[in-house]
């Protein structure tokens, strides 16, 4: 493995979309994936850098999502799929 000359005051490592909606879909022929995310994350944390996880979801009726993404367009434009969007927020926030 090569090393990595990283300044950690200046870094941070962005992990996104690991629910189990996302990840379920991109892994199903790949058990080595999260062990190499779990690899990399607690590396990131012994070494004390900043991290920071996003994770993907929607209000009622996704007004977050533009009808011109062309990914959760579709979704947003299927009120069937749109309400069984797994991993979607369903708070009723403002």
């Amino acid at each position: 493995m090569a090393e990595l000359n990283i300044d950690a005051c200046r870094t941070a490592l962005l992990s996104m979309d690991l629910q189990n909606s996302i990840v379920s879909i991109y892994t199903k022929d790949k058990p080595e994936f999260l062990p190499r995310v779990a690899t990399v994350l607690n590396a990131a944390r012994m070494n004390s850098l900043r991290m920071m996880h996003v994770q993907v979801g929607f209000r009622a009726g996704l007004p977050e999502v533009d009808a011109r993404n062309q990914l959760f367009g579709a979704i947003k434009n299927s009120p069937q799929m749109a309400a069984n969007l797994p991993g979607s927020c369903r708070r009723n926030s403002p």
